[in-house]
Parts: structure tokens; sequence; C-alpha cells
């Protein structure tokens, strides 16, 4: 899933935006790219434990816990926009700002977690795979398990196009000052993240033609890197 193309407004700012508009929209592009690297390597770290081709656990809860830490981000950026009312991206997603929380405070949990739930740190993860005739599910828990007994629930049922699906983490977060295990399904928030960038390239590009900002800047001077080297010098 492609979540931001080559033709967006919010690759092709025009040149008369405000410097603070610009800023904003800038930032907002480089998250979602980032956002878009991290679940391309999640489906990728996925797909490859499901078919036993190569099992990276660290690398698929640093993907999944990013996707969730950037797209809070991208919500909080979007709220500085220069706009007339406050809106946010996931207004029927809030609750994932208590995951984005969570992992920027693990650290001072761990004896809720480990000590008093004897859970894994950066909890575990759940998805259900759809490969040639079979479907099955998987569950990967992040380091050591410490728990005596846990109940599984089998996601599989996954749509027929879609070898990977229904990507859930399951935690802890904090909550109304107590720690609750909870869910939070990625498949699905990665959908929303695409619908409502859609309906934010509408509302832009409907924005700016009515103040006739519709000729792009060069973007040649996005995403610069700049090598130095260091001169040879002969003798």
């Amino acid at each position: 899933m492609i979540l931001l193309s080559k033709k967006s407004i919010l690759r092709n700012l025009p040149k008369s935006l405000r410097f603070d508009q610009h800023l904003i929209l800038n930032a907002m592009r480089f998250t979602i790219d980032i956002i878009q690297i991290n679940y391309n390597q999640l489906l990728k770290d996925l797909k490859n434990a499901s078919l036993k081709k190569n099992k990276n656990i660290p690398s698929v809860f640093n993907s999944a816990w990013n996707i969730i830490d950037n797209i809070q981000r991208l919500n909080e950026i979007y709220k500085k926009y220069p706009q007339q009312s406050e809106l946010t991206l996931f207004k029927d997603i809030s609750d994932i700002r208590f995951f984005r929380h969570s992992y920027q405070h693990l650290e001072d949990r761990i004896n809720e977690i480990i000590i008093d739930k004897q859970l894994p740190v950066f909890g575990a993860l759940k998805w259900a795979v759809n490969y040639k005739t079979n479907s099955f599910s998987c569950l990967a828990i992040s380091g050591t398990f410490y728990g005596k007994e846990t109940t599984i629930i089998n996601p599989a049922d996954p749509l027929p196009d879609d070898l990977i699906s229904k990507i859930t983490l399951i935690t802890t977060v904090r909550k109304d000052k107590k720690t609750v295990e909870k869910e939070i399904n990625i498949s699905d928030l990665i959908k929303a993240l695409k619908e409502n960038i859609k309906k934010l390239e509408v509302g832009f590009n409907s924005s700016l033609k009515k103040q006739k900002l519709i000729q792009s800047m060069d973007n040649k001077l996005d995403d610069l890197l700049l090598v130095f080297r260091q001169d040879k010098t002969i003798a």
C-alpha cells in the first residue's frame, strides 16, 4: 500500500506558501515517508517469519512501535497547521496516544509490566497469513515470555489478496491511572491513515486553488544529502 503518491500535493508544495505552512506540510510529508518505510519493513519481516525464511523479531517490534509513534507525531504536527479550528487526523482512533505514551515511557513501568503482570516489555504481535491455499496465524513475543499461560485468539480470516493481514500489537497502556492490557490493529491503522491522507490532499488542493497557489516549488532541495570529502594533497 502506497501512502503518498509522487503526484501528491505534499510532494509538490506551491511556491507562494508561507514559511510556516511549508514547514509543517513538508514535515508531514517526511513523517508519512518514515511510516511507509516502517510499514514496508514490517510486512517484509512478518512474511519472512511466517514462511520460516528468517526470524527477526526485534526488527518486527521496532517497525510496529515506530509506526504508532510516527502516526501520533503526524497527528500532532497536523494540529500545528494554520487553520481556523483544531483538527485531528484520527478522531476515531484517539487511543493511539496511550500506546505512544507507553512506548516513550517503557523504562518507567518495568515493575508494573514485568514484575507485576509478567508481560514482555515491548508486548506481543499477532497477525494472519494467507499463503497459497493455507490460512494460519502467528504470534511473536518481544524477548522472553515470563507468564505461565496466555490466551491466544486466532486472528486468521485474511482478505484473499493480502498475504499478511490483521497485524495487531498487544501491550500494556497507562489509562485512568491504571495499567491495563490493550490491543491496537496496525493494519486498520494504516488503512485509516491512507484514507485520511486522501482527504487531506483533496482539502489542500481545493484550498490552494482558491488562493491561486498552484505553481509548485522546485523540489530538488528536498531530502538533501551533502557529502564532504577530504581533498587529497599530492606532494
